[in-house]
């Protein structure tokens, strides 16, 4: 928080860090986060995964193309996976397929915006989607581990999940069992 922020606004205030090498997008991309009021986009930039290091412990949300000068490709999702922990991670790129998407997102990316047609409103609807699906597995794995003693609760909680997705409130949701982790993906 810095000594002109109030409280409030820094918690409205999402810590992204974005990974790409391009100075050019990284500038496009800050601009086009600067409009955003709600929430309010604080932008920090790592050109290589391995800047990323010493900065992913002050963000909120990570936003990552998947071609950089120290990895490229999936390979770089599944080291920035490995790095960000839980943290949301929004994947911004040059590479566009459709495939290359859905192979993004299975691999753990929260939401997949090939840059061709990014703009300010599709990427602000991506990084909001992300952050809800965040937030909502996150509250979901705590109602899952409270339920850990019980295997009726958990049924309970299946079953609210389900009529959830019938009621398009969340897109999927997936439990792992052998982690007691649960993952949500918000509409």
């Amino acid at each position: 928080m810095s000594e002109h922020e109030t409280a409030a606004e820094a918690s409205r205030r999402i810590d992204t860090l974005i990974i790409e090498d391009d100075p050019e997008y990284q500038r496009l991309v800050e601009r086009w986060l600067a409009v955003s009021t709600e929430p309010r986009f604080a932008v920090t930039f790592a050109p290589r995964l391995d800047d990323a290091w010493d900065r992913i412990d002050r963000c909120d949300l990570i936003v990552l193309d998947l071609g950089l000068p120290d990895a490229a490709g999936m390979e770089t999702l599944v080291a920035a996976r490995e790095l960000a922990g839980d943290l949301p991670i929004v994947v911004l790129t040059g590479m566009d397929d459709d495939d290359l998407g859905r192979r993004a997102l299975r691999a753990g990316a929260d939401a997949f915006v090939p840059k061709r047609i990014a703009e300010p409103q599709t990427l602000h609807v991506a990084l909001r989607r992300a952050l809800a699906a965040h937030r909502s597995s996150a509250s979901g794995l705590r109602a899952w581990r409270a339920t850990s003693d019980g295997g009726s609760h958990r049924s309970a909680l299946i079953a609210r999940l389900a009529r959830a997705q019938e009621e398009s409130w969340i897109e999927d949701f997936w439990i792992d069992a052998r982690f007691g982790s649960m993952t949500l993906r918000a509409r």
